[in-house]
């Protein structure tokens, strides 16, 4: 299965193999299953975009991060990426392979970790809830 939008693509490449990795072809909704998974779980959504616009788009969307959701906004996605390469290394290089959401929760809770320790801008009671954070507050 392709991805669903020009912005899963990369993440697409990177879980399916670009044709190297046979083995891989049956798993080709991977990476798209969790890019879904984290937008739904935090709230927030990426726009269409070919890669390189998707690039240009995150660095200047996030470019001053003033509050918190600027914050964490780049954290998702740098996190998505390097869970996605990881789990592509880890299935072509060990043939040992994660569930969709293992690697969704192994982002989250980095991301997580990071927060609990946000020496940035205050944390929102909303922001507190999708991130688990109540022991903070």
């Amino acid at each position: 299965m392709a991805p669903s939008s020009h912005s899963q693509a990369f993440l697409y490449v990177m879980a399916c193999g670009s044709g190297t990795a046979e083995n891989l072809k049956t798993d080709c909704h991977f990476s798209s299953q969790v890019w879904k998974l984290i937008q739904d779980r935090s709230h927030k959504q990426w726009p269409a975009l070919p890669w390189n616009g998707l690039l240009d788009w995150t660095a200047r969307r996030y470019k001053d991060a003033m509050s918190i959701d600027d914050f964490i906004g780049p954290l998702i996605f740098v996190g998505t990426v390097y869970h996605v390469w990881q789990e592509r290394n880890s299935r072509i290089f060990r043939s040992n392979a994660k569930s969709v959401c293992n690697v969704v929760d192994g982002i989250f809770q980095q991301i997580r970790d990071l927060l609990m320790n946000n020496g940035g801008p205050a944390i929102s009671e909303q922001i507190q809830t999708i991130w688990n954070l109540s022991q903070i507050a």
